[in-house]
């Protein structure tokens, strides 16, 4: 008697982009800030994000950057007073884009 083995199943590729889709409990972290753009008069950046291919690469604005004690820090209406070296790559990519 045959043993039954399991039947491939050829998609679009759908069920594996499902798979990759963020939920709203996902912590996305910076690995590193690769470009940045004028987009519609407001600033971008492009984020590489780690443990994702480049492929997943997204255009996000500066709020997206920054991270939880920043944001902590924003609600109580001062300065993060860590230095975050992606936010800091933020900046000399926008700079260098303004000259």
């Amino acid at each position: 008697m045959q043993k039954d083995t399991p039947q491939e199943h050829t998609t679009n590729g759908l069920h594996e982009i499902r798979a990759e889709m963020p939920t709203q409990d996902d912590v996305w972290e910076v690995e590193a800030v690769v470009q940045y753009r004028a987009y519609y008069r407001k600033g971008q950046w492009l984020v590489k994000w780690k443990d994702y291919p480049e492929a997943r690469n997204t255009w996000e604005p500066w709020g997206n950057l920054l991270l939880e004690c920043c944001l902590e820090a924003r609600e109580k209406g001062t300065d993060c007073s860590t230095v975050h070296e992606h936010q800091l790559e933020a900046k000399k990519l926008e700079a260098e884009a303004k000259k």
